[in-house]
Formats: structure tokens, sequence, C-alpha cells
């Protein structure tokens, strides 16, 4: 038998460390690699908490598609969801994804329109908490009976920081942040650079100090398209829908918003603390003192009327309402609940676009 003249072989543990790499980035369980971003898809709250795990460690930026369901946290983990990493790697988390069974999903869109992805404290734990140093945008979920504790009070359903962060396509209903620092029932949000911060549903939140959503970008950013009503704040010094912050040169573009009904007796929903422009808001006036505009003419304030529908929490606009075709034009492709974002001649006031009111003619018929 001849012998092969074939040599041996030797490979260096550094090359070995290579192929793996270049393995993990081709196939791994529940995700998929490019080399220089991780994705992730999850169906359980266990699997979720895993993925956050992951991100923090591994160098890369990270996206993470989560699967429409009602994820129990507090039965699930005993605990909410956390994510810390300072080093400069994006987060981007995407819910209400009704498939996940292929990663990254065939279709990457919050589905609006359907069960979404809902995030429940229990009245017990926060459901998310993160804290970055470089992008994280949080897109398609509900966040539902948060509870910060004494300690760590702000933002009851979601407390986030990043360098710019972008907040959007989200419900919180029935949150509380709880202690001195209190701040933001539903949300408390800090970005180094900018905040956006659109077409998210608040309601029904409660916080020591702001009722609904604390906000602070150390060079402003956005705030359009949200509904904002029934928040409500233990210190009456203090919004209960909105408060606004950031920097000596921060300035807040507002758009679009319902900001409505959010105050205990003798105070207000939305405060002001830097430069801003505003059109076609609907606000109950006065605005928190100390706010840096008493308002501007293209705002309104007016009952938004909304639709009626027993026991629900849809915030809807009623055909009747004010806000239908009131808006400024924005260019965003739909609103909270999947519907083309500009039905009729003009975008609505607030989070979700009417279309029974779109097409009301002048006799009444549609």
């Amino acid at each position: 038998m001849r012998k092969s003249s074939a040599m041996p072989v030797s490979v260096s543990p550094m090359l070995m460390r290579w192929f793996a790499f270049a393995l993990a980035c081709a196939v791994a369980l529940g995700e998929t690699r490019d080399c220089d971003a991780a994705t992730f898809c999850v169906k359980t709250s266990a699997q979720f908490k895993s993925a956050l795990g992951s991100s923090q460690g591994n160098g890369e930026d990270n996206t993470i598609y989560v699967k429409s369901g009602e994820y129990a946290l507090n039965t699930d983990l005993g605990d909410g969801l956390a994510y810390g990493a300072l080093a400069g790697h994006a987060l981007t988390l995407i819910g209400s994804i009704d498939d996940v069974s292929v990663c990254p999903p065939a279709n990457p869109v919050p589905d609006l329109a359907g069960a979404g992805t809902t995030l429940d404290g229990q009245h017990a734990v926060r459901p998310l908490q993160i804290s970055s140093g470089d992008h994280v945008e949080i897109r398609g979920f509900t966040f539902v009976a948060g509870l910060s504790g004494p300690l760590n009070g702000q933002g009851g359903g979601l407390e986030v920081s990043g360098q710019d962060v972008v907040i959007r396509y989200n419900s919180f209903i029935g949150n509380h942040a709880t202690g001195v620092s209190g701040e933001g029932g539903a949300v408390s949000g800090f970005a180094s650079t900018t905040i956006s911060f659109i077409d998210n549903l608040i309601a029904a939140n409660h916080g020591t100090s702001v009722g609904g959503v604390d906000i602070y970008g150390t060079n402003g950013g956005e705030v359009s398209g949200n509904t904002i009503t029934g928040n409500i704040t233990d210190d009456v010094s203090l919004p209960g829908g909105m408060l606004l912050s950031g920097g000596g040169n921060a300035s807040f573009s507002i758009v679009n918003n319902i900001i409505w009904n959010n105050h205990a007796s003798g105070g207000t929903d939305l405060g002001v603390h830097t430069a801003q422009t505003r059109a076609t808001n609907d606000l109950y006036f006065p605005l928190t003192p100390g706010s840096t505009s008493a308002g501007f003419t293209s705002d309104v304030s007016v009952d938004p009327q909304f639709e009626s529908c027993g026991l629900c929490l849809s915030f809807e606009l009623a055909a009747a309402s004010p806000l239908i075709d009131a808006g400024t034009y924005q260019n965003y492709p739909t609103d909270l609940a999947g519907k083309p974002r500009v039905i009729g001649p003009h975008i609505d006031i607030g989070a979700f676009e009417n279309i029974a009111g779109d097409f009301i003619f002048a006799d009444d018929f549609q």
C-alpha cells in the first residue's frame, strides 16, 4: 500500500479560535451573527433575559426580536428584565413579532394591529431597565402593572439611559413609580445626546413626582404623536403627564401630542424646562410653573373625545373629536394601531389615526 505523501498540518491555537469565531458568526442556536452584530429571537421570559445577558458582553451591536404574547415577569423570573453595558454597542429591542421560528424573522416589523408583546410586572417588579453607553431603541411593547422600588424609583414601567434613545410604538398602562425618586410612573429616560419619544400611549400610570413620562435629553429631542392621559402624580408642583428637561443648549420639538387630564387637583399636565418648538398639541393649560414657554398659538386645549369602548383602554379618537385632521404632517408610516398615519386631508393629533371621523362628509354620511 502506497503511503500518503501529505504532511501533517499543525493548526495554531489562534487559528483555531478564528475558525470557531467564524463558525459562531455563521450559525448559532437561537441567534444569527454577522461578526459585528448579533440577532436574537426569543419567545419566553427566560430567553429574553438570557439574550439581554449575552448582549451585555459580546462586544457587538445587538437586536432582540420578541414574539407576541404575554410575559409574566414576576411569575417567570421573580424579577424584571435588565441590561447594563457601557461599551459602545447599540441595543435594539423589537416586540410584537408574530413568528420568530426563523431568525432574523421573515417579517421583522412589529405587528401593531395584532396581539402584541406585553411585559407584565404584575404589580411587583419593573418590567425593563436598560443602562447603555450607546444607541438604544425600543419598539412594539406594552408595559403593564410595573412597580419600581423605593431605592430606585425612576420609571415604573421602563427606566432607560443611553447615548441616544428612541422609544416608539409602545404602550404604558397602569405602572407605578414609588419612593422619594418616583419620577415617571410609566417611563424615566435619559440620553447623553438626544431622545425621541414617538407614537406611544401612556395611560393610568402613577408616580411619586412625575406621573407619566420623565425624560432628559442633553441636546433635547423629539416628542410627537403621543397620547398621554389619565396619569397622576403625588406632587402637584410637578406635571402629572410629562416632564421634559435637558442641557443648557437642549431643544425639544413637541408636535401632535395629546397631554390631557393627568393632574391631581391644582396640578398640571406638562412641564418643559428647555428651549422648544411646539405645534398642534392638545394640552391642558397652564403648564407647570418654571416651564420655558406658556404656549404657542397652534396648540389647542379641548376635550379629546376618546371613543367609548366599554371596559377597554384603546384611547382612539371618537368620530366627532376636534383633533381629527388637526395635526401637523409628519412622515411616519403608521399609527400605534398599525393604521396608515395619514387618513384624510391631515394627520390626527395623538397616537391613533381615526378612520370613521376622517371620512365623514359635510352631510354627516360616510
